[in-house]
């Protein structure tokens, strides 16, 4: 999770530190997927969503498909093994 919170902090330094850079190229998706979880919210605070699980788990599909969270969790997944080496042999 850090990691992938690093890889939004190396595309704000790539954008040199500006943040409507930062939060414009991705603003239309992640405005419909904000919408999109509406939906499914409201639903499960009624009661009335009979498979919560599956609505939750489309949704995070949908939300990790989003481009600055793509670049995000490439980030992570191109530095973990290097984390978890250091971790690791600094936890001796």
């Amino acid at each position: 999770m850090i990691l992938h919170e690093f890889g939004h902090w190396n595309d704000f330094v790539k954008l040199r530190n500006k943040p409507y850079e930062f939060t414009i190229h991705d603003a239309k998706e992640r405005k419909n997927i904000y919408k999109y979880r509406q939906e499914p919210e409201r639903q499960i605070k009624l009661g009335k969503l009979g498979d919560e699980k599956s609505a939750l788990e489309d949704y995070m599909i949908k939300y990790n498909a989003v481009s600055m969270e793509k670049r995000a969790n490439a980030h992570a997944d191109t530095h973990y093994e290097l984390a978890y080496n250091l971790l690791k042999t600094n936890s001796k």
